[in-house]
């Protein structure tokens, strides 16, 4: 509150993380960091959106932020690629292994480990309208197999990189301390 300086915290419960696409950046160099600065960036809400501070018990303009409080074991997130058409075909790099989420935590775990390394890709082609889906894993053999219907076939890294314009679900598993 601007008034009398108490924060307030919320705490909420989830399972998956949809990250925001920045649809103005017209450059298709965007990664997955990109789209977690958007999601988490400073929101102000004044006019209509002014909250009502519980201290001092008037309406005043505020700022929000989202910060992960603690995060689960498997990590899946959903790129919100179906918002709007320019987001289906933009390519979002993203790290293979140690994703590192520790800059949008806000705990008392400060030496947990919020590293991960990516098992799974949901994939997508298509326009909106219609399309055909596909999954990419990695196996116990640590070899990445692309599926897709009743086919399955080993594929590379360097495959998965360069075809990242497809992906829209990304699963991640934390690497133990």
């Amino acid at each position: 509150c601007p008034q009398c300086n108490l924060k307030s915290y919320n705490y909420e419960s989830f399972s998956t993380i949809n990250l925001p696409i920045n649809i103005s950046n017209s450059d298709n160099n965007l990664n997955i960091y990109d789209c977690f600065d958007l999601l988490t960036k400073d929101e102000y809400l004044d006019n209509e959106n002014k909250l009502k501070c519980d201290n001092c018990k008037t309406y005043q303009s505020s700022k929000k932020k989202i910060f992960f409080w603690k995060l689960p074991h498997i990590l899946i997130i959903f790129l919100n690629r179906f918002s709007c058409v320019e987001n289906l075909s933009k390519k979002i790099q993203f790290p293979i292994n140690n994703l590192d989420i520790n800059k949008y935590c806000f705990n008392y775990h400060k030496n947990k480990n919020n590293i991960y390394n990516l098992f799974g890709i949901g994939n997508y082609v298509g326009n909106g309208q219609c399309g055909h889906y596909s999954a990419t894993i990695r196996n116990k053999n640590n070899k990445w197999y692309h599926i897709d219907d009743d086919t399955i076939s080993e594929i590379s890294i360097e495959n998965i990189e360069n075809n990242t314009h497809y992906t829209y679900c990304l699963m991640y598993q934390q690497i133990p301390n």
